[in-house]
């Protein structure tokens, strides 16, 4: 699992979005309720507060009952996972190649 930060900074009155890779950490679970937990001891470990978090979706993450999402939700109820726009692209680059017989021959 990879850890970003992606946050607003406000220098000279002008304001950025900004995105920094921070570290990979292994996960040995896969569910929805492991990922959140490993989420959960990561953020508290690098003493950041799930009160000022937000997420990615990613298949694991935005299951409506049991994806990392709902299960964050219940420890933060601002949290709103905000799509990852390299895995929606790829999915379009998959989807793409599915399809087409340019695209497959292409790639």
């Amino acid at each position: 699992m990879s850890q970003l930060l992606r946050y607003v900074n406000i220098k000279d009155g002008e304001c950025s979005v900004e995105e920094n890779f921070v570290d990979f950490d292994i996960s040995h679970q896969k569910t929805g309720t492991n990922l959140s937990e490993e989420i959960m001891q990561k953020l508290s470990s690098d003493r950041l507060d799930i009160q000022n978090c937000r997420g990615d979706i990613c298949s694991n993450m935005g299951g409506k009952y049991e994806g990392v999402q709902a299960h964050v939700f219940k420890t933060n109820d601002l949290h709103r996972f905000a799509p990852c726009e390299a895995h929606s692209l790829n999915l379009v680059g998959v989807h793409a190649a599915e399809v087409s017989v340019l695209m497959i021959s292409f790639l």
